[in-house]
């Protein structure tokens, strides 16, 4: 508890939230994005207690259905730190798969 009150803290003073704020206000949800064949993974950790996936996440992957969507299990809400190899292994295989896919692109022209 004494850690979500810290990470609470902590982000009351950054910069970034108060234009954050403004903007969701302003613009409100994402709008639904269609980009099929474009690889889109959304990870989520599913102990993010600030950004919870049921309220956050959920709607975000309604709003992209084409997305890949993974739920890493045991992982807060700063997954780079949690488990940092987790995290570029999900990173890595979507771009190594990108790249896999634009040799085999050239190669057939």
């Amino acid at each position: 508890f004494r850690a979500f009150i810290g990470s609470l803290v902590s982000l009351m003073r950054t910069s970034i939230l108060l234009p954050l704020l403004r903007a969701m206000g302003r613009d409100g949800p994402c709008q639904p994005l269609h980009a099929e064949g474009i690889p889109i993974r959304i990870v989520w950790a599913r102990r993010d207690h600030v950004v919870p996936l049921q309220r956050y996440g959920e709607p975000l992957y309604a709003r992209i259905p084409q997305a890949e969507r993974v739920v890493l299990d045991g992982i807060g809400h700063v997954p780079m730190y949690d488990d940092p190899q987790q995290i570029a292994a999900q990173i890595l295989q979507v771009t190594q798969a990108v790249d896999a896919a634009a040799r085999r692109a050239e190669e057939r022209s």
